[in-house]
């Protein structure tokens, strides 16, 4: 017997065109007395099909997170691999929506597609929901002045540093959740102590010195300070890998093991190596300075 009522995505950063897509899914299954059942994919379709790393605006566990609290009823999260890039939009009907989800009605973004090439348009779709006898509704794009709401265009927003529109197509603060660990204790000898974080690989981080709102998970405290997100070229000029340190202001507690999310509010500049302590610390007191002024002028 058919009873599910179906969305399909990626549902990268949850954005407010997403948030639209899954309410009416939500609604459609409510108003029939159904099931609701949102599916997505891991790791993202373009990693595989171009085999080059896509950098997300939330975390797995994060997105599953947000996704729980719109009251989709069941969250499936298939792996995406060579075999299913190469299964047909046709095939993925009736093999995944079809014959295991039961599938009663189909609710998609316009500008989704799915299936090897993308062959999954709305068109196809629409046939093929009268051959398998279930509904489909496409939900319009959802635009903000004029611009379509996608992870896309998210993204370029944070890669260039305009967190404020980043956060409005979102309809939310975007979040860098980690864990504290011990590290050098470096910044605690130049006197400005840092919180090394550990986030999750996946996620896309902007390189540079933010002005940030910092949330500790054990209070539930919010503090302001300067965040550096990059390779640290003053000590390691070799360095592959991204490091995510934090200074909290007029802060001194101990944070090692604790859990705490930065929201990145302001760039102040880009990361750049100093061939001096001196140097260095000179610098950080302009950037501590710069992020004051930005948040007695703004206030967040």
């Amino acid at each position: 017997m058919q009873s599910n009522i179906v969305t399909i995505g990626v549902f990268d950063g949850l954005h407010l065109g997403h948030q639209e897509v899954i309410r009416q899914t939500v609604d459609y299954a409510r108003s029939i007395k159904t099931k609701s059942v949102l599916l997505t994919f891991k790791p993202h379709p373009q990693e595989v099909i171009t085999n080059r790393k896509v950098e997300l605006i939330t975390s797995y566990k994060q997105k599953k997170e947000l996704i729980a609290k719109l009251e989709i009823d069941i969250y499936k999260e298939l792996e995406f691999n060579p075999s299913f890039a190469s299964l047909s939009a046709k095939g993925f009907i009736k093999e995944i929506l079809v014959d295991k989800l039961k599938i009663k009605g189909l609710v998609l973004g316009i500008n989704y597609h799915f299936g090897k090439d993308e062959q999954g348009n709305v068109r196809l779709i629409q046939r093929l929901g009268k051959k398998y006898n279930f509904g489909v509704i496409i939900v319009p794009s959802v635009k903000i002045d004029e611009q379509v709401v996608s992870s896309s265009l998210i993204r370029s927003f944070i890669k260039q540093g305009d967190f404020q529109q980043a956060n409005k197509f979102l309809g939310r603060d975007r979040r860098i959740c980690g864990e504290v660990f011990r590290d050098s204790e470096r910044g605690r000898s130049l006197g400005y102590p840092t919180a090394n974080l550990r986030y999750s690989p996946e996620i896309l981080l902007p390189q540079g010195v933010f002005a940030a709102e910092i949330i500790l998970n054990s209070t539930n405290e919010k503090k302001k300070g300067v965040v550096n997100i990059g390779k640290r070229p003053t000590f390691f000029p070799r360095a592959k890998e991204k490091n995510l340190e934090v200074h909290i202001f007029d802060f001194r507690k101990e944070l090692y093991g604790d859990k705490i999310e930065v929201i990145l509010r302001h760039r102040i500049r880009n990361e750049q190596r100093f061939f001096s302590k001196e140097e260095l610390v000179q610098q950080i007191k302009k950037d501590e300075q710069e992020a004051k002024k930005y948040f007695l002028k703004f206030g967040k």
